[in-house]
């Protein structure tokens, strides 16, 4: 495949799309130095000839909170208001990511942003002080092993 030449202003113009994406072409040609109908030429042109293959988002794929723990919590009983009252408590927390609800011994997985120990404590303490759970289990993440390609 030939080289494409590209001049000074075609490599300002890949800076700034290197860096923002979505810049409009008028901000974009602002940048550049240019009028917005030169700028939309040399990008649809960059576009035709391959230089310019396509537009993407720069994504954090792997969440990394500084500590991640899950909770296991299991309520005195099935009835749907404690159900309710339990969820409530969870949505409350600020800490608490996500909430499933499990088949099983358990009835619930929390999964817990906890940059500090007081915020699994409060979570235990709401949970139990309305007599609302039998049983908990807290499980500290000590290592990430595997994400598949950031996909659930």
């Amino acid at each position: 495949m030939p080289r494409i030449k590209a001049d000074e202003k075609d490599l300002q113009i890949l800076t700034e799309l290197r860096a923002d994406a979505r810049l409009t072409i008028p901000e974009l040609a602002h940048r550049v130095g240019l009028s917005a109908t030169p700028c939309r030429l040399r990008v649809k042109a960059m576009e035709a000839n391959g230089t310019i293959k396509g537009y993407t988002i720069k994504e954090d794929t792997v969440p990394s909170p500084k500590i991640l723990k899950f909770m296991l919590v299991e309520a005195i009983a099935t009835k749907r208001e404690v159900l309710d009252k339990i969820e409530g408590i969870l949505r409350e927390h600020p800490a608490v990511r996500d909430i499933y609800l499990l088949e099983g011994k358990d009835d619930y997985l929390v999964v817990i942003d906890a940059n500090e120990g007081d915020q699994v404590k409060d979570i235990i303490k709401d949970l139990r002080l309305d007599n609302l759970v039998s049983d908990t289990m807290t499980l500290s993440v000590m290592d990430h092993i595997y994400w598949r390609d950031g996909k659930l």
